[in-house]
């Protein structure tokens, strides 16, 4: 089991035919909301393996497991960035760390199931190199961007934008809350003083304030995906990530 939407598509590449990934939480479904029936914690301790997103998201998911030994953290050796006092959890939205999250998810299932060792590292393996082209093209689509800022009204794209090399700027914090004191402020500056023509807000918050804010503003409001509200598929992920980048790419650039 995964606990969330970018996790279980990780694990499902990972493990093809030779296991079976479910998903705890609905995507779409706010993971700091997120109540679990008397069903879901029966489900959560009847996988055999548990696949966490860790840096802090799915602690509350954590304790509800029985047997801890069947929880995998597969934010494991991630160089976190930090958001107030907790690290950021969004560690998937870089390409570069998705791919140490799947071969977290590998060695667990190895270490599960050794007798599809190959299965696994050879799924891995091929997934890891989609990885690394997408973020080779990501690279290259936006390195002409460099430097610009990334205005989002969730506080999720800054690993995105330490890769890529943007400067991040959000109205909300990690949890998505309502617009943090004297950050609307700021972002009446920035966009003054530099050279923004777009903010940016994900597909699973309302837009209304978003686009007032881009009225009062004179920019454009467009749309990122997170990977949180998608499509339970091999391949959301990297169509998702593909889409992100060309509607920085067209709204940075005034296009």
């Amino acid at each position: 089991m995964a606990t969330y939407l970018p996790v279980y598509i990780f694990a499902k590449n990972v493990a093809g035919d030779s296991a079976g990934v479910s998903l705890l939480i609905p995507p779409g479904t706010d993971i700091h909301e997120f109540q679990m029936r008397p069903l879901d914690i029966k489900r959560l301790n009847e996988a055999d393996t548990v696949f966490l997103n860790g840096a802090g998201l799915d602690t509350h998911i954590r304790e509800r497991i029985a047997r801890k030994d069947r929880a995998v953290d597969t934010s494991k050796g991630v160089g976190f960035i930090s958001a107030g006092s907790a690290p950021d959890p969004h560690i998937w939205l870089d390409p570069s760390l998705a791919a140490v999250q799947v071969r977290n998810i590998r060695d667990a299932f190895v270490e599960k199931d050794p007798s599809n060792r190959q299965r696994y590292e050879r799924n891995a393996a091929e997934y890891i190199s989609r990885l690394s082209a997408l973020d080779r093209e990501i690279k290259e689509g936006l390195s002409g961007l460099k430097g610009r800022y990334l205005i989002t009204y969730h506080e999720a794209f800054n690993y995105f934008a330490r890769r890529y090399g943007l400067k991040p700027y959000s109205l909300t914090g990690p949890s998505a809350e309502s617009p943090l004191p004297g950050r609307m402020k700021d972002v009446y500056d920035i966009v003054r003083h530099n050279r923004v023509m777009a903010i940016f807000v994900e597909k699973q918050f309302p837009k209304d304030s978003v686009e007032r804010l881009g009225r009062e503003l004179g920019v454009a409001v467009c749309t990122l995906d997170s990977i949180e509200s998608g499509r339970p598929e091999p391949d959301y992920y990297e169509r998702a990530m593909r889409e992100n980048m060309k509607n920085i790419l067209r709204c940075l650039k005034g296009q």
